[in-house]
């Protein structure tokens, strides 16, 4: 119906037809006719909305649906996902694991070596606690840099990202990160070809904590 009326609309819309409906009929039918022209305007700009309209609700919901399934998601997380999973890594195996051959060490080499079993561990300090109804959000904040190489970068932002990188995938019940802060440097002078300093400061959502 909608495609005969526009065709109608069309038929009627040249100068020429509107010259001759001027001229021929009477001054009522014209009148009639003429409100007809605008009323199919009208028709079309309010479809026109409504189509928007339903656009616009399709996306909305669209967006809530994702947005419930990462509620439902950050309710199932483990609160202490951070202390098992992240401060618990280590980095620079290859260079570890040589040292760790050497038959005899020098004092510097064992220094070395206690550092990388020791020290370059992520440890976090809590920040800025936001609870709210079901949920809080902490600022993770990194308290000192550590040395790292390509596949320990890879590794860290699988799971602070939450995708798959290279042979790493995320792991399961893991809070939402947000990534506040992160800084990379080259390490010069290093014994590893690829070595970077890393430090950052991360935003957690996860479930609220029982008192």
């Amino acid at each position: 119906m909608n495609k005969i009326l526009i065709k109608i609309k069309n038929s009627f819309s040249t100068p020429f037809a509107m010259n001759i409906l001027t001229c021929t009929l009477p001054l009522p039918c014209f009148f009639l006719l003429l409100s007809f022209y605008l009323n199919l305007g009208e028709l079309n700009l309010l479809e026109e909305r409504l189509q928007l309209t339903a656009q616009k609700t399709f996306q909305i919901q669209k967006e809530k649906e994702v947005q419930n399934q990462m509620v439902k998601k950050i309710l199932k997380a483990d609160r202490f996902f951070i202390d098992k999973h992240v401060e618990s890594l280590h980095f620079l195996q290859s260079e570890t694991e040589s040292l760790r051959s050497l038959s005899s060490a020098s004092l510097a080499a064992k220094k070395r070596l206690c550092f990388l079993e020791g020290e370059n561990r992520l440890v976090f300090n809590e920040e800025n606690i936001r609870p709210s109804e079901e949920m809080q959000e902490v600022e993770e904040a990194q308290m000192r840099p550590i040395e790292i190489d390509e596949e320990d970068l890879k590794k860290i932002l699988s799971i602070v990202e939450a995708l798959p990188i290279g042979p790493y995938a995320p792991l399961e019940n893991a809070p939402q990160f947000i990534v506040k802060r992160f800084v990379l440097t080259k390490k010069m002078k290093s014994s590893e070809e690829n070595a970077f300093l890393l430090n950052m400061q991360l935003i957690k959502r996860e479930p609220l904590g029982k008192l």
